[in-house]
Parts: structure tokens; C-alpha cells; sequence
């Protein structure tokens, strides 16, 4: 208090805001050198200032095709590691970096072209992409599909490997939203949505909705929070579990039904 506010920052962090301290930083101990010096706590931000916001758009052709674009804003230190991994790669690098993120959202899914965009004033980084897959919906029957949702929450919740571990687990803090759009096929209905979702554990949270839009889309809501910690290897299947429980939750299939 004596001191009055103070201004933390890592000189060597080329790509943060000032201020805006490296999220293994957070929350640990920092040598205050004044008088003979003492540990001080490095304060943690709050989650939201370090987030990503993320709208996926799908169109849906009869035969189960479908093209995508998915934008990405991040903020805060979200928005400066996703400017570090662009910085640090080639370009040839960084398209084959998210063409394998783009496979991870959808059968058989490719990747078009992707456009980033940095705004280093303002701390943001946003990340376009677009995509195309020829087997995203499962016909069934010849009038069923089955259309599961892209899997990008699960590009924020880390899959775990099963078995027993002896040493503890580092989580980063991380705050993802999305809104994904799904324009349905043209002779096609909602015949079942997944019902809402509320998946909560000691280490994050996950808040998922769907319904029907005026036009007959599909619109879902998803919000997944991470929680800094250590998780002990006691704590190593609980933690475990609950990403497989959001994992399962965001890629719960909606079933439509040709009119």
C-alpha cells in the first residue's frame, strides 16, 4: 500500500500487452525489491480477460456435405498466444497447423483458405477459417441424417489418456464462447435437438443450449471455462472424466428428418 499501484509486466513477453502478465505468471510469487525485498502474490486475472469467442457457421447440402466458416477473436493473452504461434511459424507451417485443427471438427473436413487478423493496440486476434467436408451428415434410411456438431469445444478441453499418474497436472486458465449455426438442407426439419447441458466439476464448467431458429436452423450456445490449478494424481480421473463429459456433451448428435 505503501507503494501505491504498481504496473506488472515481463519485459521479455514480445507479443503481450503491458500488463498483461504470461498466464504461468499469474498467480505466482515475485521478489519486490524494496528494503530488503519480499515475495509478493502475482495477482490472476479474471478468466473472461483472456477469452475466445468463437461463431461457427454450417451449411448442410441433402447429401450430408457441408462448408463451414469459423471465426475466432481472442483477447487478452488468448489473443497473444495465438499471435506468437502465427509469428513462430512459416506460412507453409501454419496452414498445415490448422488444417489439422480443421480435421479435428468434422468428418472428412478440409480446410479452404484462412485469413488472420492482428490487432496488437487493441490486444485481439482474430482468426477466419474456411472449410468443406463431403461426409459431415450420416444419412440414414434415405430420410435421416445425423449431423453431430463441430467438435471445437473439444479443441479447449484436452483429452486425457487413461491410467494412473505420479505427477500432478498443470491446467491454464482458459474461457471459450461460441455460437454455432446449422442451416439445414433443403427438404429437411429438426426431428430432435440434444437437451441443454450444464456440466460442472472442481477444475471448469460447461454450459451448452440448443434450438430452432426462425428460419428453422439450429442455433447452439456453448461457454466452457478452465480453471487454473495443479491437480494432484489422486484428482487425475476426476479431471479426466469431466473432459469427456464436455467432449461427449458438445458433440451430442441432432437428428433431422426429410419432410
Amino acid at each position: 500500500a505503501a507503494l501505491g499501484t504498481l504496473l506488472l509486466f515481463d519485459p521479455t513477453d514480445e507479443r503481450g500487452a503491458v500488463g498483461e502478465l504470461p498466464l504461468h505468471q499469474q498467480g505466482s510469487f515475485a521478489l519486490l525489491q524494496v528494503g530488503g525485498g519480499t515475495l509478493e502474490r502475482v495477482p490472476t486475472a479474471p478468466p473472461a480477460t483472456s477469452a475466445m469467442d468463437r461463431t461457427v457457421s454450417t451449411w448442410l447440402e441433402p447429401s450430408g456435405a457441408m462448408k463451414a466458416t469459423v471465426v475466432e477473436r481472442s483477447t487478452g493473452r488468448a489473443a497473444a498466444e495465438a499471435r506468437t504461434r502465427a509469428a513462430l511459424m512459416n506460412a507453409a507451417d501454419l496452414r498445415r497447423y490448422l488444417e489439422q485443427r480443421v480435421a479435428t471438427l468434422a468428418p472428412g473436413a478440409s480446410l479452404v483458405r484462412y485469413e488472420p487478423v492482428d490487432d496488437v493496440p487493441g490486444s485481439r486476434f482474430t482468426l477466419r477459417l474456411e472449410a468443406t467436408s463431403s461426409r459431415y451428415g450420416q444419412v440414414m434410411q434415405g430420410h435421416l441424417m445425423i449431423v453431430r456438431p463441430p467438435a471445437s469445444v473439444g479443441l479447449d478441453a484436452p483429452a486425457l489418456a487413461k491410467g494412473t499418474r505420479k505427477n500432478a497436472v498443470e491446467l491454464e486458465t482458459s474461457f471459450s464462447t461460441e455460437t454455432l449455426t446449422i442451416t439445414l438442407p433443403h427438404g429437411f426439419a429438426v426431428d430432435e435437438l440434444p437437451p441443454p447441458n450444464t456440466t460442472e466439476g472442481a477444475y471448469g464448467r460447461f454450459v451448452m443450449s440448443m434450438e430452432r431458429g426462425a428460419a428453422g436452423e439450429v442455433i447452439s450456445r456453448r461457454e466452457f471455462e478452465l480453471r487454473r490449478a495443479l491437480v494432484p494424481p489422486s484428482e487425475y480421473e476426476a479431471l479426466r472424466t469431466f473432459l469427456d463429459q464436455v467432449r461427449s456433451a458438445a458433440t451430442a448428435p441432432v437428428v433431422l428428418v426429410k419432410r
